[in-house]
C-alpha cells in the first residue's frame, strides 16, 4: 500500500492576515528546489504541495515537512505568510483572482456562483491511498463510513472491533 498527500495553503498578509494573491510567483520560486511536487490552486492567494506515493510513514513525514519548509520559505520572500486553514480567516479586501489557465479558467466558468466572493475560498488536504487489490484499497473507506478508524481503534460498530467488523463486509 502507498500514501501521497496533497496539502494546500492560503498566503496570506503577514500583519493584517487577508489573502495575497502571490500564489504564481511563491511557486516558482519553490519550484525551483521542489520541481512540480509545487504547484499553483484556484485562487491566486492559494498553493499546493505534493508529496510522491510511498508505503513508508517515516518518508512521507519527512517529505511533508521538507514541502511546508520550502514553500514558507517562498512566501516568505515574496512577503507573506503560508497559512495551513480551511478558509481565509479575514476575508480578502477585493475579490479574490483566479490563477490564470485553461483549467482554472474551465473550472471558474462551471461554478460562476463560487467566484468572485469569499465564500469560494477553500483549502484542503488529500490522503491518496493506493494498493494492488480492490479490497485493500476500499478499506479505509469502509471503516470511515462505519465510524471507525483504518489506523486504530476509535469506536466500535455492534460492539466489534474495525477487523472483526470489515471480516463480516468481506473486504
Amino acid at each position: 500500500m502507498t500514501m501521497g498527500v496533497e496539502e494546500e495553503f492560503f498566503l496570506v498578509d503577514r500583519r493584517t492576515g487577508t489573502p495575497m494573491d502571490r500564489g504564481p510567483r511563491v511557486v516558482k520560486a519553490a519550484g525551483r528546489v521542489l520541481g512540480e511536487q509545487a504547484q499553483t490552486e484556484f485562487y491566486e492567494a492559494q498553493v499546493e504541495v505534493c508529496t510522491r506515493p510511498t508505503p513508508n510513514l517515516a518518508v512521507l513525514r519527512s517529505e511533508l515537512a521538507l514541502l511546508r519548509k520550502v514553500m514558507a520559505e517562498a512566501a516568505a520572500g515574496e512577503g507573506c505568510l503560508l497559512v495551513a486553514t480551511g478558509m481565509p480567516a479575514i476575508p480578502p479586501g477585493r475579490p479574490p483572482a483566479v490563477t490564470p489557465g485553461e483549467r482554472y479558467e474551465r473550472m471558474a466558468h462551471r461554478w460562476s456562483s463560487l467566484v468572485g466572493g469569499y465564500d469560494g475560498m477553500v483549502c484542503g488536504c488529500h490522503i491518496h491511498v493506493g494498493g494492488d487489490r480492490r479490497q485493500l484499497a476500499l478499506l479505509p473507506g469502509q471503516g470511515h463510513r462505519l465510524g471507525e478508524s483504518p489506523v486504530g481503534r476509535v469506536g466500535t460498530v455492534a460492539g466489534r472491533r474495525p477487523r472483526a467488523r470489515a471480516r463480516q463486509l468481506r473486504l
